[in-house]
């Protein structure tokens, strides 16, 4: 037996049930949700630039003699380090040489 034939279909369904003015009604909302996260979007840059203004980031105040001796010191790591990270590197992606 067919599920379908028991219903009844058709366009005169969907303007009887009131169906348009709910259609249009959701592509308002829809619309207006865009329209707002687009807005969001473009005003970003400028509400983020008064933030900066405001809330400006502290730089951060080290000694010459800090900087001397992180370079002196452990500089053997480092290397070790940096060539581990190009080794892991070179392999996740393929290359070779």
């Amino acid at each position: 037996m067919n599920m379908v034939s028991g219903l009844d279909t058709g366009v005169h369904n969907i303007i009887n049930g009131s169906g348009i003015p709910i259609a249009l009604t959701g592509m308002g909302v829809v619309f207006v949700a865009l329209l707002l996260v687009s807005l969001f979007i473009a005003l970003l840059p400028r509400a983020l630039r008064f933030l900066e203004q405001r809330f400006p980031e502290a730089l951060a105040t080290t000694s010459e003699a800090t900087v001397t001796l992180a370079t002196t010191q452990g500089t053997d790591e480092v290397m070790i380090a940096a060539v581990v990270a190009a080794v892991a590197h070179s392999t996740s992606t393929g290359q070779r040489g």
